[in-house]
């Protein structure tokens, strides 16, 4: 563990340093952003439709392609769900995220594949966590375990094709990284059972002979959780089974209602939290 806290460490100045290069100079990385999302998307249906491949610039490229919400990207999505390839991108797309959306009652699909999870969802966890090292030099978030505990993770198949949907959290868990594996829990078969009452019952007995050090999560499921687990333990507080515990990074729902719970259960003054927003579409 300390060996990887100290590798982490070294990629963390360099995230630090992207971020900081971006903050100070950001249009070089927009234009680099621009030129890539041409470049690949010129490849697409959707880019040929548009002749993306003779846009030069960002105006022929506002003036060229109409802003588009989901309705008018969905012909493309079903495409795409029935196994064609380059339709709104140049890569494999072979999973597919279940959104609810804002928008409208009925679930929506997003197109999700390897180079997304590495460079949005993956790289948006790991620059956010730079962060709070850098605001907490102290910190030894990667001397123990790190929970991730989510709510539904069946995956169904397309009748199509060979693409899947589900759940943005149950394809993360799946291509985890083979390093990521050695300070996350739980493991892929536990973090996979669909039954949420089950996989409570399940985690809270693993995590609880465990030295978790963070936790993420919607605030409410994990409440569920860290109750169960003060009731099987018989601790008077959480710290006293994990008193390197430092870190919840919570989503999903305002986090001010739960407040005051997890100040019970956590009552040390180094325990900290952080709100993200890991949503299908990306890492906000």
């Amino acid at each position: 563990m300390s060996l990887l806290n100290s590798a982490y460490r070294l990629y963390n100045r360099k995230l630090l340093k992207e971020l900081e290069l971006s903050s100070r100079d950001p249009v070089p990385f927009q234009e680099a952003t621009f030129r890539h999302l041409v470049s690949h998307g010129a490849n697409t249906l959707f880019g040929e439709a548009y002749k993306m491949a003779e846009i030069q610039d960002i105006r022929a490229f506002q003036e060229r392609i109409p802003l588009h919400d989901y309705d008018k990207l969905e012909p493309y999505i079903k495409q795409s769900l029935k196994g064609i390839e380059n339709v709104l991108w140049d890569m494999p797309v072979y999973w597919f995220a279940l959104s609810s959306g804002t928008s409208s009652a009925r679930s929506k699909f997003i197109p999700i594949n390897r180079e997304n999870l590495n460079s949005c969802h993956y790289k948006g966890m790991l620059t956010m966590l730079s962060n709070y090292v850098r605001t907490f030099p102290k910190s030894r978030l990667f001397m123990g375990k790190s929970l991730t505990l989510g709510g539904n993770r069946h995956i169904d198949k397309s009748v199509d094709s060979n693409c899947c949907f589900g759940d943005l959290s149950a394809f993360l868990i799946i291509n985890t990284p083979l390093i990521a594996r050695f300070f996350t829990t739980p493991g892929k078969k536990t973090g996979l059972i669909p039954d949420f009452e089950y996989k409570i019952e399940k985690v809270s007995r693993l995590i609880a002979r465990q030295n978790l050090v963070s936790f993420s999560g919607v605030p409410s499921w994990n409440l569920i959780l860290m109750r169960k687990v003060l009731e099987q333990t018989g601790k008077n507080n959480l710290h006293e089974l994990w008193p390197h515990m430092e870190l919840f990074m919570h989503g999903g729902v305002c986090f001010e209602p739960y407040r005051g719970h997890y100040k019970e259960l956590f009552p040390s003054a180094d325990m900290h939290y952080m709100e993200t927003y890991n949503a299908s579409e990306g890492f906000f």
